[in-house]
């Protein structure tokens, strides 16, 4: 560094030891080296490297930011290397403050190395990144939190460091690479797999090491399987930190990860085997395509993200594009996934159901509504708490049921959700209990489905709490009930129909007329109606059912502890049954219909429970001639206008 705090930069090709040689040429958008490699294996690491820069600066690309707000780093980076508004005394393990400076970092080199970008080219940019990389580089912070030591922090270096090319110090080469190859550690599955890979592919290329960009694509395309561990599951649901549902959360990840590397990788001698191609297309179409409402994820599949801001799954429609590009079957599926993903108008709906018999999880599209069904058994978790994230995630595989038209309908509530009345659940209403991640208690937990109708049932037991629960879901509507519901303890009970922000007026419908719903709390008369965002509510033979329309309150902090502290209010609407103190035999029975294109009078349909006890629950829809039938033990159904069954053994029909 000279006396005015500039770095002074040797060649490349002349300073930089074998161990971490960057490429002598600074391409503008990938280019080509001075002269081509007669190696076919340099020829190849050629082309991985042009991708992976090409990836970084598309015209608005990935963390591209402007050119006011580029200004506004470089102004607060101070001569020491510092960024001024970074706390990097910060121990948080989820949202690890330090970890803003290498970002930033990457953000800058990426509008120094973007054609027609105000930044682009200029050499005291250079030197910025350079000063802030010399920082980084010379202190080293580690973060309490494995993730960003060996991904997080090395995938944000590796990216700048391919941007910049060979304009890099070369006295901080040898404290890259060490930074670089904490992501060498092969003791990872699912996700963790496909994001150290990743680092390692641009340590070759850096490195310019073919053998070390061939190992990394070995490792990943050997991840990219279908398998009973973490990772894709034989029913394409995705598991992570054991057997937990997590396809909205690493799930994602590898969704975007896996397909990308196989683009990377195409074409070269490292290309991933149609095998290979072929499970990444199943697990994004039988997979998580059906976990997907608009351009979000089910916020029940996100494990511990729940708690934080938004689970978008827009970056998916870039998946594929991926998976297009290498050639990947079901051509058409894709394209109205990603189509669905952007919310172009047009886009073909998906319509169906899926149970995922893996993750204990049914999920129900129609083109004009969606509802979903997390339940937990003994042969999976429930949810975790890891880093202070899912402080209040407890009951989040109770029986807790989503349902949506949107897929935008619970941005930002986790924050003033009440905990113990998640939609669908029916929970004690004392302290929550622990630990927070558990298997359950039972096995006979499941569903069945045609593809197009389906039943989920769930035997819970929850402490002192024992239920019955079950789930029957058709064209317009789905009908829950419940039976058997005992609690030896003093606290409440209680089965929430749901609790979602309240969308314009709610209004309460009895004998064909309909009048407004006030705020407060409110008991439903016998054989009423709530009507509400679209949706028709019906409890028909529960007493006890509750209406409350009010402000709830909460804060990010929470849920999570590296969340904002500060208070979050928002008008909700709620919906309930009491099952009182020490139920014995309680039992319930409520309808969510598809009333959006009827006026509220009109919105019951004809489905119709014709068995609700401990041992069979069965309901029949007359539209589509549907039954469906949750034997808990061996037993037979006969009721007037359906077709007799029977089973030797409990099962779900």
């Amino acid at each position: 560094m000279d006396g005015v705090g500039r770095m002074r930069l040797l060649p490349a090709w002349r300073a930089l030891p074998a161990m971490l040689v960057l490429a002598a040429s600074a391409p503008a958008a990938g280019g080509a080296p001075a002269a081509p490699a007669a190696d076919p294996s340099m020829r190849d690491l050629e082309v991985v490297r042009r991708r992976l820069v090409e990836g970084l600066i598309p015209p608005g690309g990935p963390q591209a930011v402007s050119e006011r707000e580029a200004a506004a780093l470089l102004a607060r980076l101070g001569a020491d290397g510092r960024w001024a508004d970074v706390n990097y005394a910060d121990r948080s393990a989820a949202q690890w403050a330090p970890g803003g400076h290498v970002r930033r970092t990457l953000q800058l080199a990426q509008c120094y190395r973007a054609p027609g970008h105000p930044l682009s080219g200029k050499a005291d940019v250079r030197d910025r990144i350079n000063l802030a990389l010399r920082w980084w580089i010379t202190n080293d912070l580690l973060c309490p939190n494995w993730w960003w030591n060996r991904i997080g922090v090395p995938e944000s270096l590796g990216k700048t460091l391919l941007l910049l090319g060979g304009e890099f110090p070369a006295d901080l080469a040898p404290g890259a690479s060490k930074i670089l190859r904490r992501a060498d550690e092969d003791d990872m599955t699912g996700q963790n797999t496909l994001w150290v890979c990743g680092v390692r592919v641009m340590r070759g290329c850096v490195e310019k090491s073919p053998d070390v960009a061939a190992a990394a694509f070995r490792r990943a395309a050997d991840e990219v399987k279908v398998t009973t561990a973490e990772g894709v599951q034989p029913d394409f649901s995705f598991h992570q930190h054991g057997a937990l549902l997590y396809s909205g959360g690493y799930g994602r990840g590898y969704a975007a990860y896996g397909p990308a590397t196989a683009r990377l990788a195409a074409g070269t001698a490292w290309a991933f085997p149609a095998a290979k191609i072929a499970i990444l297309s199943g697990y994004l179409l039988d997979g998580e395509q059906w976990m997907i409402r608009g351009d979000r994820f089910d916020p029940g599949v996100v494990g511990r993200e729940i708690t934080r801001r938004g689970h978008s799954a827009a970056p998916l429609a870039k998946a594929c594009e991926d998976m297009l590009a290498v050639g990947a079957p079901r051509r058409a599926e894709f394209e109205a996934f990603a189509r669905r993903l952007r919310g172009e108008p047009g886009a073909t709906p998906l319509a169906g159901n899926r149970h995922f018999w893996r993750s204990d999880f049914m999920v129900h599209q129609r083109p004009e509504w969606y509802a979903s069904v997390r339940m937990f058994s003994r042969r999976i978790y429930n949810t975790e708490l890891v880093n202070g994230e899912g402080k209040k995630s407890h009951h989040l595989a109770d029986g807790v049921t989503l349902i949506m038209r949107t897929g935008r309908e619970f941005d930002g509530v986790p924050p003033v959700w009440d905990w113990k009345r998640l939609p669908g659940a029916t929970c004690e209403q004392g302290p929550l209990p622990d630990p927070v991640k558990q298997r359950g208690a039972t096995a006979l937990v499941g569903g069945a489905t045609d593809g197009l109708y389906g039943v989920a049932a769930m035997d819970l037991k929850r402490g002192a709490l024992a239920a019955k629960k079950a789930w029957f879901l058709f064209d317009d509507c789905l009908m829950a009930v419940g039976a058997g519901i005992i609690c030896t303890s003093e606290n409440r009970v209680l089965t929430s129909i749901d609790q979602r922000p309240l969308r314009g007026d709610a209004a309460i419908v009895r004998g064909g007329a309909a009048r407004p719903a006030l705020r407060g709390s409110s008991v439903l008369e016998a054989g009423g109606a709530v009507f509400h965002d679209g949706f028709a509510y019906t409890a028909p033979g529960a007493p006890g059912v509750r209406l409350e329309i009010r402000a709830q309150r909460g804060s990010w902090r929470d849920i999570t502890d590296s969340g904002s502290d500060a208070e979050i209010a928002m008008d909700m609407f709620s919906l309930w049954i009491d099952h009182g103190v020490r139920p014995s035999g309680a039992e319930y029975c409520y309808v969510v219909a598809d009333g959006a294109r009827r006026a509220p009078p009109a919105a019951v349909p004809a489905a119709r429970c014709i068995e609700n006890t401990p041992d069979l629950q069965a309901v029949h829809h007359p539209g589509p001639g549907a039954v469906g039938a949750v034997f808990w033990k061996a037993g037979a159904l006969a009721a007037a206008g359906v077709p007799s069954l029977r089973a030797d053994k409990a099962c779900i029909l």
